[in-house]
């Protein structure tokens, strides 16, 4: 009994996973306005430091989304170049400087790198059955100069 009660928690906690929550974020000049798990973004963790902005929306499971902006931005990077991670794939399009894309003991990531206000926006530890939705949710991501 105990199973099945856990197992519809869980698919009920999936589902609602499965929503999204517009979250704006102002990035040093820039807006950024992102769709997130509507799990994530009521746990979402701020940490604000001299030169860098993190911003971490956690998912039920390990996996999580997470954005980065400012000067220390740059010197921040997945796990996936101190692990021992499949093959992954470097790629370049529109304002973004660097995307890579890959896997590490069956959990999935990617990182963005734009080229605007050392920006990285990236999830860790996704389910392959969920990489289509946070794919989803890093090819929509809207970057906007503010202006006065």
């Amino acid at each position: 009994m105990k199973e099945v009660l856990f197992g519809i928690l869980l698919m009920i906690a999936l589902a609602s996973n499965a929503q999204t929550v517009k979250d704006t974020i102002n990035c040093g000049g820039y807006l950024l306005i992102i769709e997130v798990p509507s799990i994530g973004y009521k746990h979402s963790k701020i940490d604000v430091f001299e030169e860098v902005f993190f911003k971490t929306y956690p998912n039920i499971d390990t996996s999580y989304l997470s954005i980065t902006c400012g000067a220390m931005g740059s010197w921040i990077s997945l796990e996936y170049k101190n692990n021992h991670c499949d093959e992954y794939k470097e790629y370049k399009f529109g304002n973004i400087l660097n995307c890579t894309k890959g896997s590490c003991n069956n959990k999935y990531f990617r990182e963005d790198r734009y080229s605007v206000q050392n920006i990285i926006i990236s999830y860790q530890n996704i389910d392959k059955s969920q990489v289509d939705f946070f794919d989803k949710i890093l090819d929509n991501i809207i970057i906007r100069k503010i202006t006065k």
